[in-house]
């Protein structure tokens, strides 16, 4: 037996064949109404928490299986123990999916996709391809870095990320968002 790197238990569950969802009708029923506010043109922000193994990828798998077939966008990632040292690597992982990154993807690839990308969602100007791109990985010349300050830097690339969501929700008629994370905390809550 080997170890398989880089996937989540579930993720590899999934594969084996997953056992019946039992005792978790009420969280997922908050779930789907959350939903359907969504859909009614309520905003909804769901928070799922709960320490290790008690099933809230579980939960959140069960939840996007039931919206099959419609048109949402999913954007998830996930807090892994051996992630925590990467700066925003939930952030980093939901926007690679978005632009369909494969992990070591080559400086050029990404700014590619990055540009279309970004022109699907008609975001036009010079700095946003190369705001995003030095975020995931390719690099920004030495010239343009030494224009702004850290803190410009930052606020500058997550208004460009913070766009790029808002765009993509406006393209798609009802929108998920996620992140799983473990805490010892309640059930999930919505609001």
């Amino acid at each position: 037996m080997r170890e398989i790197q880089g996937r989540t238990r579930l993720e590899v569950s999934r594969e084996r064949g997953l056992t019946p969802l039992v005792g978790r009708e009420a969280e997922l029923l908050r779930l789907l109404e959350a939903y359907q506010r969504i859909l009614g043109g309520q905003p909804r922000i769901v928070l799922l928490e709960g320490d290790a193994g008690v099933g809230k990828s579980r939960l959140l798998y069960e939840f996007l299986r039931r919206l099959e077939g419609t048109e949402v966008l999913e954007l998830e990632a996930s807090c892994l123990s051996h992630t925590q040292s990467t700066p925003y690597h939930p952030v980093l992982q939901v926007f690679r999916r978005y632009l369909d990154l494969a992990e070591g993807a080559d400086p050029e690839e990404v700014r590619v996709k990055i540009l279309d990308r970004l022109r699907a969602l008609a975001i036009d100007g010079e700095e946003p391809p190369i705001l995003l791109g030095h975020f995931l990985g390719a690099s920004a010349s030495p010239e343009f870095l030494a224009r702004l300050s850290a803190a410009q830097l930052k606020e500058r690339t997550f208004a460009v990320l913070r766009t790029m969501l808002l765009r993509a929700s406006d393209a798609t008629p009802s929108s998920s968002s996620s992140r799983t994370c473990t805490g010892s905390t309640p059930p999930p809550r919505t609001g």
